[in-house]
Parts: C-alpha cells; sequence; structure tokens
C-alpha cells in the first residue's frame, strides 16, 4: 500500500546517495528535507505544481527521466541517479553526456 511515509524514505534514500558524490561535493542531506518529494506522482502534486516545482528549482535530483529532461531543458543543475537497472546509464551515456547541466550518479 502507499503511503506519503513511505515515497518520503524512498525520496531520503536517494538522496542520501548523493552525500560524498564528488559531483555533488558540498551540498547537505539536510538540505534536501522538505522537499524530498516525488513531484512527477500524480498522487502527490498536480500537474502545475509538477512544471512549478521544475521551473522554481536550483537543482534537481531524480531518478526520473520524466523529469530530469524538462529540468535540464530549463537550465536546471541535474543530478540523475541510477536506480538499479541501468536505464538511466544507458539514456546518458547515449544521448546526455554532453549535456553540461545534467551529472549521473552511478551506482555503488
Amino acid at each position: 500500500m502507499w503511503t506519503k511515509d513511505r515515497q518520503w524514505r524512498a525520496n531520503m534514500d536517494l538522496l542520501a546517495r548523493l552525500v560524498g558524490e564528488p559531483v555533488v561535493d558540498g551540498f547537505s542531506h539536510g538540505m534536501f528535507a522538505d522537499e524530498a518529494r516525488d513531484i512527477s506522482d500524480p498522487r502527490i502534486a498536480s500537474f502545475e505544481d509538477y512544471a512549478c516545482a521544475i521551473a522554481g528549482a536550483a537543482n534537481v535530483v531524480t531518478n526520473r527521466l520524466h523529469v530530469a529532461l524538462p529540468a535540464a531543458a530549463l537550465g536546471k543543475q541535474v543530478y540523475l541517479v541510477e536506480s538499479g537497472y541501468h536505464k538511466l546509464s544507458g539514456v546518458y551515456q547515449r544521448s546526455l553526456l554532453l549535456v553540461p547541466n545534467i551529472r549521473l550518479v552511478p551506482l555503488r
């Protein structure tokens, strides 16, 4: 069963993977605590909320291409966190490698 608490914990785990990554040196896990939500999930945010959140963000941390691509197109710094089945690294290597504002955070 889906709950906001479980969603929040999953997103905090995603953000915790950034701590110590060279591409995000200087970021603190606590910086994201209030915004650890999946803005692309229609149970959490409307399309307007989704678009406004991306447009208003300075940095975007995601493991979803449908969040990363519009954020990158809007000039946001995007940290694309590999989710475990290598789809994101494949798309990054073949299509996004030269996009300067997208960084892939690989699996450890």
